[in-house]
Order: structure tokens, then C-alpha cells, then sequence
């Protein structure tokens, strides 16, 4: 990791990354997607979202990294949730931002929309539990 990047954010370790996330929302359904098999916690359940550029901020990166992963265009809103987790691979911190689309566009594939009831903990990675659950309550709304 450059050091340009650990300058950014002082406390990170060599394998620290900063996660942006947008929890895109319709209609009491939220957008995920499967993790794809091979990589990185493969066949996990996740919402769109990525590693934040030196050059952009947290919100920025949420809303590119949707539309590179979904082709969707989002209007990010407020921080929901900020996570830090280590795993084997990695310590993260993901910020969670809500989100809702600027247009009626389906989503490309793994993405879909999820009733919001339906969502399982055990199906996503262990840093979106406490999200996952307020999601599930209904308590989250869009921007």
C-alpha cells in the first residue's frame, strides 16, 4: 500500500482498507449481490460498494463503485454505519451510506433487489450484522 495512502489515514496498518457502501433502496427492497466464487470472501452476499481513492471522498467512491458494479447511477445520503473488522486477509473499515437510484434501470447481474425482510445475516460477510439487522427493522430509509 502506498504511503500517500497510510498518510490519509494515519492509523492503518499495511492491509487496512477504507470500504465505502452504499445501501441502495426501492420499495422496501435493498440491492445485493453474490460475491463472485475464487475471490475474497466468495459466495457471500454483498451491497455495492469498494475501496476509496486517495482522490475522492467516502460518498464518492459509494456512488462509483455502484455504478461500476451494478451500472446503476445513485444519489448517496447519510452515513448509516461505520464498521471496523479484521479479517484473515485484511482490516477494513466500511463506511455504509444509504442510497437510492436516479432511475428505473435494472441492475446488472450478480445485483438484485432484496426484500428487506428477507435479508440474512449468515448470508453476508460477518462487518454487515449490525446493519443487516437495522435493515431488517425497516428503521433505514432513502435519501
Amino acid at each position: 500500500m502506498a504511503p500517500a495512502f497510510n498518510s490519509r489515514f494515519p492509523n492503518a496498518g499495511p492491509a487496512y482498507h477504507p470500504i465505502a457502501v452504499a445501501v441502495v433502496l426501492r420499495d422496501n427492497r435493498v440491492l445485493a449481490g453474490v460475491r463472485a466464487e475464487g475471490g475474497t470472501l466468495a459466495g457471500m452476499w454483498e451491497f455495492p460498494g469498494g475501496k476509496v481513492r486517495l482522490d475522492e471522498t467516502w460518498e464518492a467512491a459509494a456512488a462509483r463503485e455502484t455504478l461500476e458494479e451494478t451500472g446503476l447511477s445513485v444519489r448517496i445520503g447519510e452515513l448509516l454505519d461505520v464498521t471496523r473488522w479484521e479479517y484473515p486477509h485484511a482490516a477494513v473499515e466500511l463506511r455504509f451510506f444509504s442510497a437510492e437510484p436516479l432511475d428505473d434501470a435494472p441492475p446488472r447481474p450478480p445485483f438484485r433487489w432484496i426484500e428487506r425482510r428477507d435479508l440474512d445475516v449468515d448470508r453476508f460477510p460477518p462487518a454487515n450484522r449490525a446493519l443487516i439487522l437495522r435493515l431488517r427493522t425497516d428503521s433505514v430509509t432513502p435519501p
